[in-house]
């Protein structure tokens, strides 16, 4: 018998289409999740050496720039934790933050350049000489020392010279000293504290480049190894 149907009934195939859709297509396309094992298996143990990282430098006494850096890795560490997670994501998540690392790294190394030198001049002028060479050899325990040894004996000193009656022309010299040497101090503490901070980047970086690395050696994803959603 003849039937039309009615215009009414035009658009029901449409979401018979949509619910069809919804039930073909995750079975045609590869399942996100599947991950190489080996992978996976990598993935797991940076993660947890990160983990380690991060709980040791979370005991310490940290400056700015070192929390700073500690709240960088935990939002990379968010960011890979996603079970969905890809070889190919994890490189490029990686190599963003040690290319930001980087970055930062060469410029805290210019501004410890600026300050040694700044430290050799106040130093040479100052007549320290010897604590100048230690600074631009690196030497900043060895020079800290020696400079708080040569404070103290000048602090000793003036206190002496003030019993003695020393004129105000000698104790004003001494008193120009010692200050010269209290300023090479701070900014001696200073020195010591930018290199505990380029110390701990440098530490996050070598990590970074490794894990880079250990995700670069892996080979392509093959079909063969692929886990099943649910298989151990």
């Amino acid at each position: 018998y003849p039937y039309a149907m009615p215009r009414e009934g035009w658009w029901l195939p449409v979401p018979a289409l949509l619910v069809a859709a919804v039930l073909l297509l995750p079975g045609l396309s590869p399942a996100k999740g599947n991950k190489d094992p080996e992978f996976a298996k990598t993935l797991a143990d940076k993660m947890a050496q990160l983990d380690e990282f991060m709980a040791v430098r979370h005991e310490q006494e940290l400056s700015e720039k070192q929390k700073e850096l500690l709240e960088q890795l935990l939002e990379l560490k968010a960011e890979l934790d996603d079970e969905h997670q890809d070889r190919k994501d994890t490189m490029a998540e990686v190599a963003k933050v040690l290319d930001d690392l980087e970055k930062a790294r060469a410029e805290e190394e210019q501004k410890e350049l600026e300050l040694k030198e700044l430290l050799k001049s106040k130093q040479e002028k100052a007549g320290q000489q010897d604590l100048a060479e230690m600074i631009m050899d690196g030497e900043y325990a060895e020079a800290m020392k020696k400079l708080q040894e040569e404070l103290e004996k000048l602090q000793e000193e003036l206190e002496k010279m003030k019993k003695d009656g020393a004129s105000p022309e000698e104790l004003k010299q001494l008193e120009a000293l010692l200050s010269d040497l209290q300023e090479i101090e701070a900014k001696m503490m200073e020195l010591m504290a930018l290199d505990m901070d380029l110390e701990m980047m440098g530490e996050a970086i070598d990590f970074l480049a490794h894990f880079d690395g250990e995700m670069g050696d892996l080979a392509d994803l093959d079909p063969s190894q692929m886990m099943e959603p649910g298989e151990p």
